[in-house]
This record gives C-alpha cells, sequence and structure tokens, in this order.
C-alpha cells in the first residue's frame, strides 16, 4: 500500500484552521458549468441570480393575467446536471488497459494457474480462439493455464514500475471482474446504470476497511450546495490510514451492534483490532472488456483502485466465509490446496472469475492524482478538475491527520464545533472541510436499506466525515435532521 504524502506545506490561520481549502466563487463555478452544457440544449443555463429575475418576471406577467384573461406563458423549470468527463482518448484507453494489466498482475488475478477441479483443456475453450493461435508455443503447452490463482503463494508476483503497451498480456486476463460497491453501488439499480450486464449480485463483508466522505464530487457538483461546503462523495479507507481513536469508536459500535442483535458471542469477539472492522458491502461480477473497463475507469478516474479479499458473502439469508482467502490459509500445503475455485465465479462450467478478490475504490491525494493519473494529455488536471472547481479535492485521512497536528493549541480551539451526542455529553470535534452531498447521501441511506436495517446501521458507524473523526450517525443527528428523522428509526 502507498503511503501518501502530500507536498503541500499546512499552515494555520485565524480563518481556515485544521483544513485546508481554495474559497470558491459561485459565479466562477457557474461559468464553468456552463461549459458543459451540450449545444443542442433548448434551454440557456443562467445564475441563480438570473433564474430568479426569470421567477419574478414570470410572476408578473401571471399577476397582469388575473383579471380574466388567460395566460399562455408557462414557467420552465430545469432539473441539475451532472458534470459529464471529458471524452477519453486512444492513449487513455491504452493508459487505463495498462493500469488494470497492472493491478491484476499485483493481485495475482492472472488466469495462469491451473487447479485439479478444473479441466483446463474445456476452459481453454473460453477463450478467443486467434488469441489461442497466437499465443506462445511455452504457453499453449503450460498445463497451468486458465486457472483461479490469486492465493498461490509459489507465483512470482514482480511488476515493473513503467509498464510498456506492448507488455499487456491480455490473453491472461480473467473474463469477468468482481466490484465492491460501498456507496451509490450498493443499490443493484444504480449499479446495473453503471454496468447493465452485472450478474451475481450479493452483500458482501470487508474487513479493515472504512467509508470516508472525503472527495469532491465533480460531476455532482450541481447537486450539492457550495456555501455549505457539502460536496463530497464516499471512499474506501484502510483502517492503517485512520487514527486509532476513530478504529475504536467504530469498533465499540460494531460490538454493541451485534451483542443487540443476538449475534453470537464469537462474533463480537472478533472484532476487537482495527483490522477486524467488518464493512458492509455489495459485490457483483462484470464483464473485463474494454470497453466497460474504460468506461469505469472513466466514472472513478479519481479514485485509487484496489482488490480487496471479500470475507464473507451472503448466502441463504445468512453470511457465510467467502473462501480461505479469508482466514489465510490458502495457498499453503499441496500444490492444488487453494480453495479460491470454493467460491470463483463459473459461466456455463467455465472458470472466468475469481469471486473472493474485489476491486474497490479507495481515497487517493491531489499530489498523486495529478501525477499518477492525469498523465495521458496536456492539462487534463485541468479539463477534468480545475475547470469546474478551484480547490483541493481529496482530504486524504492521513493528510487531515498530520494537518491538525500542526494546529496549535488555540488556533484549533477556534475553529472548534460542538455536537451533542445521544447521552447529551458535549463532545467537540474539528470543522468539517468538506460534507456529503444530502441527495448522494440519501441515496446511499435508501440503498443500504434495502439490503437491510443491520446494513444501514453498519454504514452509520464504519463511515466516517472529510475531518477524519466525525461518524455518520453523529453527523447526520445535527447537520441533515430531515434524514435523521427518516432514517434513525431503522439503526436506533
Amino acid at each position: 500500500m502507498k503511503n501518501p504524502s502530500s507536498s503541500r506545506n499546512a499552515t494555520c490561520s485565524d480563518s481556515s484552521c485544521c483544513f485546508i481549502t481554495t474559497e470558491i466563487s459561485k459565479n466562477a463555478i457557474l461559468n464553468s458549468l456552463q461549459d458543459e452544457v451540450p449545444s443542442d440544449r433548448k434551454e440557456p443555463f443562467h445564475s441563480f441570480n438570473d433564474r430568479e429575475e426569470q421567477q419574478q418576471q414570470q410572476s408578473k406577467l401571471n399577476n397582469s393575467s388575473l383579471d380574466g384573461a388567460s395566460s399562455t406563458s408557462t414557467t420552465i423549470i430545469t432539473s441539475p446536471k451532472p458534470i459529464t468527463a471529458p471524452p477519453m482518448n486512444e492513449k487513455g484507453k491504452e493508459f487505463c488497459l495498462m493500469l488494470l494489466d497492472r493491478l491484476l498482475q499485483e493481485h495475482d488475478l492472472k488466469i495462469l494457474h491451473s487447479n485439479s477441479k478444473y479441466d483446463s483443456s474445456s476452459v481453454k475453450q473460453t477463450r478467443n480462439e486467434d488469441s489461442d493461435r497466437n499465443m506462445d508455443d511455452h504457453h499453449l503447452n503450460d498445463n497451468k493455464l486458465n486457472t483461479c490463482c490469486c492465493c498461490d503463494k509459489e507465483k512470482e508476483n514482480n511488476f515493473p514500475g513503467v509498464m510498456k503497451p506492448t507488455s499487456i498480456s491480455r490473453e491472461h486476463w480473467p473474463q469477468y471482474i468482481t466490484i465492491c460497491g460501498i456507496g451509490s453501488l450498493l443499490s443493484e439499480k444504480s449499479a446495473k446504470r453503471t454496468f447493465p450486464e452485472l450478474h451475481n449480485f450479493r452483500k458482501a463483508i470487508v474487513k479493515g476497511y472504512l467509508r470516508t466522505f472525503n472527495l469532491v464530487a465533480i460531476s455532482s457538483l450541481p447537486f450539492g450546495d457550495l456555501e455549505k461546503r457539502k460536496v463530497a462523495s464516499v471512499a474506501a479507507a484502510s483502517h492503517d490510514e485512520v487514527s486509532d481513536m476513530v478504529c475504536q469508536k467504530i469498533i465499540a459500535k460494531q460490538q454493541e451492534h451485534y451483542k443487540e442483535i443476538g449475534n453470537s458471542n464469537q462474533r463480537k469477539q472478533q472484532i476487537q483490532r482495527p483490522q477486524d472492522i467488518e464493512m458492509y458491502c455489495t459485490a457483483f461480477e462484470v464483464p473485463l472488456s474494454e470497453e466497460i473497463w474504460c468506461a469505469f475507469m472513466t466514472r472513478e478516474h479519481r479514485y485509487q483502485l484496489k482488490f480487496v479479499t471479500l470475507d464473507q458473502e451472503f448466502k441463504n439469508d445468512t453470511f457465510v466465509p467467502s473462501c480461505s482467502c479469508a482466514n489465510g490459509s490458502c495457498g499453503g500445503g499441496s500444490e492444488n490446496s487453494c480453495q479460491c475455485c470454493n467460491c470463483s465465479v463459473t459461466f456455463q462450467n467455465h472458470l472466468v472469475s475469481c469471486g473472493c478478490k474485489a476491486l474497490i475504490c479507495c481515497q487517493y491525494n491531489d499530489d498523486l492524482y495529478k501525477t499518477e493519473r492525469c498523465i495521458t494529455y496536456e492539462n487534463e488536471f485541468h479539463e477534468r478538475v480545475a475547470r469546474h472547481y478551484n480547490g483541493r479535492i481529496w482530504y486524504h485521512t492521513k493528510d487531515v491527520y498530520l494537518e491538525s497536528q500542526q494546529c496549535t493549541q488555540e488556533c484549533m480551539m477556534t475553529c472548534e464545533t460542538t455536537l451533542e451526542n445521544s447521552d447529551t455529553t458535549p463532545t467537540k470535534i474539528a470543522q468539517i472541510p468538506i460534507k456529503p452531498i444530502s441527495k448522494y447521501l440519501e441515496l446511499c441511506f435508501n440503498a443500504a436499506l434495502e439490503l437491510g436495517t443491520d446494513v444501514l446501521r453498519n454504514f452509520m458507524y464504519t463511515s466516517i466525515l472529510a475531518d477524519g473523526q466525525t461518524l455518520m450517525e453523529d453527523y447526520v443527528k445535527i447537520e441533515e435532521p430531515e434524514l435523521y428523522e427518516k432514517y434513525s428509526k431503522y439503526y436506533l
């Protein structure tokens, strides 16, 4: 795992403490949004002031018609439109494929090894015949071809720092890839809008991870509130990227949760360390084609992508272990001791993917995003971000923690806000730099509730805000009273 390091020198001031962000001009944002309006759109894009004037003029027209004359004018109400990402050029597509190939290589997910449960000759038929004819004799004769190897301890995993396009071995890619949903992708309906060909949508558990609402959602800015800084969407964060104090709060909440639902003392006793935290999520498989992958990268371009092990999956109305990878017993002993194929995805009796490793969208930081991701053409960062939002987009939990440590005690006191807990004990927290978009948050709550009240409750205590310490359930109670009133009855 990379340790994000920021080149920013964080300093404190009376006006901006505990978080570093650039003051956003509303007019500048609106002007930038004008660039995203399609040329064939009939109605023009207006600023908030322009819309007010329009409404006043329309009101006058309507009032003038009260003497009996019918008014023929109508008010056009336009809903916000998401900001679309710039189209991906050929170099960008090639970069996406290189990134995928690297991820598969790093996590041992290429189809290279054999397992006694599967006949390699039958699995070979699932590959394109032209690809088979072009493969080296070494690969054609290798009896370890076409089988899941996600836990093979003997496989070398040395990946070069820079991969050339010619070195992408696409013939070894699995036919399907497993995606992990933690926000809007908790909803099967939402997931199918992005991945129409998905299958095997299910609840799952990932250990040692939690959610953090610390990314400025560029595409959803029109749905947010710039004045209240409600512009954030969700990302996954590993337990070792979050303060131990926050992890202990989550552990206590999870132990209490399991105790109340009678989920056995054994389950409660397993949640003792930060790496034991269980985040409820969803998992599903999608075909691994270049088109689908590039579309996924266009949607999730600002995230750091990782493969994580699905610890448990929901089957027959209960959570069961995903596979032996989850407890570390895979890969040892005899040659065929890897049990991943027990949970792997099969299609027409052919092994096509390892279902215990899922791709998850994790937090990044601005410096790494600019230098590692926005590199396929000149001014890519400007086209993707800066033209729409003039400020910091990532509040990585480690960066925020280091910045807060640089604040003096006096400066901390000037920006502290008091939240009231359910026991009326005041708790002081640092100011939250960006907050979740309310509509996006409601979408996540609805999706979690559709999966079950236990998933919604898990969402509330395994999600933190961009300050790196406020739990979602505390935030909603103060900042989103309408959402609190609507959903609290399901998780309190």
